[in-house]
């Protein structure tokens, strides 16, 4: 999808574009590069103007817990 201005692409891990709902997995250089970081900050910026809800995902999150969080996004957004 392109940012509001129309300068950057953005590819999702997985998203939903009828209902605008993406999950996105952060790996470790989420965090520990600072220019991914900076990236990030923007990007979740970009999306929430397009009208996006993000779920983040880390390794520790339990996968029943992502499940939970996807499904009370889905529902917010269909019903």
């Amino acid at each position: 999808m392109l940012s509001p201005d129309g300068s950057r692409w953005y590819y999702l891990d997985m998203g939903w574009e009828g209902i605008k709902l993406a999950a996105e997995y952060d790996g470790d250089h989420h965090r520990s590069d600072p220019a991914v970081f900076a990236y990030d900050i923007k990007r979740a910026e970009d999306l929430d103007e397009l009208g996006w809800v993000d779920i983040r995902v880390a390794a520790r999150h339990r996968a029943e817990d992502v499940i939970r969080r996807l499904r009370r996004a889905w529902d917010a957004r269909t019903h």
